[in-house]
């Protein structure tokens, strides 16, 4: 049933998705990030859905005439010395097999990004795509929280199968992104209805975070939660009034073992994990100091290349770090490129004219939305610093996004689709 199901929605929306890029592009998120097809359990769940709705929303961008291309491509110009970072090093190691796949997926991964950012030319459609992203996380949120507060594993949750967030730790880090974002969709519904909903997406997504029984996780929302207290002025009292009485009920019906795992993080000395961590992380260091393009995707699996700059008796590992693994994978001028994508989607902010109109009851105040992307991404950096996510397909949208405040807010009203932005948006916005 679900299969039938799945496929009826799916095949059903493509018509509206090739009339609307915007729809396209948060199809195809909430399919790549989240896989949402694999709560199917049949059939439906093997299809290339991804694949196939990349292709409609490349179909949609040259043929409906609500796209920029050229737009897009200048906006992902911030990405491109990573690409060609990552390419040169590909070039030197493409003898590795595992690194030639992995090349091919995350150019898979960049030319979507290009069709989604042609897809987003005004502050309807950047928060559409937020909301796609959004949902493709939340959503099994959702669906875990009340296995978080019945079912007590020795494990923790893990995130969306066959995808890049799937194991636990890196499925608590995308649940910290998603929070400052789901905190600003419940500021600018003004329908209580769904001012109640976001704040219950939010409770689950806080639950299921602690829930994934990550230590990295746990350390990075507090700290997200500490930045957002002294950034979000306006809204701190009312975020404290839901997420602290959430937190510590939830932190007082977790299992003692939970308690227990939370408490070796002050004893990561003797943490065979983080022990690992740190030597693949001077591994890293050493084969970019002899090797300035790297060793190619996932360079802990040559085994020659780890016995050379590993230090003895290590064990082969990925370097669970957004940046060693930057580093270690594509050298130096890799780990350039990527801090200077960072810096330059930091540094984003929208045009001085942010508040120039309000329209169907709209709010086109974008410096707010700015604060909470700003503590989206970083909830990635804080995370990442001990998680391979430097290729997550999420992450690399939310920066699109960032680069996207720039110019999406000019181009308000001037041949903008107000009622695609109608339809798809889930709620009303306050003036």
């Amino acid at each position: 049933m679900r299969d039938l199901l799945l496929l009826v929605v799916l095949l059903g929306a493509m018509p509206f998705a090739l009339a609307r890029p915007v729809l396209a592009a948060g199809i195809y998120i909430v399919i790549s990030v989240g896989s949402i097809h694999k709560i199917a359990f049949g059939f439906a769940s093997d299809f290339p859905w991804a694949v196939i709705y990349s292709v409609v929303l490349l179909l949609s961008v040259i043929f409906s005439g609500k796209a920029s291309f050229a737009l897009g491509i200048k906006r992902y110009a911030v990405f491109l010395p990573l690409l060609i970072a990552v390419t040169l090093s590909t070039l030197m190691h493409h003898e590795q097999s595992w690194s030639l796949d992995r090349f091919i997926y995350f150019v898979k991964i960049q030319g979507a990004l290009v069709l989604t950012l042609s897809a987003i030319r005004t502050k309807r459609d950047l928060l559409w795509i937020l909301s796609a992203l959004v949902a493709s996380v939340a959503f099994h949120a959702v669906k875990g929280a009340y296995s978080v507060l019945t079912v007590f594993t020795s494990k923790g949750i893990s995130g969306p199968p066959d995808s890049m967030i799937g194991d636990n730790n890196h499925f608590a880090i995308a649940l910290v992104m998603t929070l400052p974002l789901l905190v600003y969709f419940a500021r600018q519904a003004s329908s209580l209805r769904w001012k109640i909903a976001i704040w219950t997406v939010f409770v689950a997504c806080l639950i299921v975070t602690m829930g994934t029984w990550s230590r990295g996780g746990i350390v990075t929302l507090f700290a997200v939660g500490f930045m957002a207290a002294l950034m979000l002025r306006s809204t701190r009292w009312r975020l404290l009034a839901v997420a602290l009485p959430a937190a510590v009920l939830i932190w007082s019906v977790l299992p003692e073992r939970f308690h227990e795992r939370v408490d070796t993080i002050g004893d990561y000395r003797e943490d065979a994990s983080v022990l690992g961590r740190f030597q693949a992380w001077g591994t890293a260091v050493s084969l970019a100091g002899s090797e300035p393009l790297g060793g190619g995707f996932d360079h802990y699996k040559d085994a020659q290349r780890w016995s050379r700059y590993a230090p003895e008796g290590s064990i082969p590992r990925a370097a669970h770090s957004i940046y060693f693994q930057t580093l270690g994978d594509h050298g130096y001028l890799g780990l350039l490129a990527l801090l200077l994508l960072i810096f330059a989607a930091l540094r984003a902010k929208p045009p001085p004219c942010a508040a120039q109109s309000s329209q169907a009851g709209f709010d086109l105040s974008s410096e707010e939305l700015r604060r909470h992307m700003l503590l989206a991404v970083a909830g990635v950096l804080i995370g990442g610093a001990f998680l391979s996510l430097a290729y997550w397909e999420g992450f690399h949208i939310l920066l699109g996004c960032m680069l996207c405040l720039k110019d999406c807010e000019s181009l308000v009203g001037v041949g903008s689709d107000h009622s695609l932005a109608s339809s798809v948006d889930p709620m009303t916005l306050k003036t």
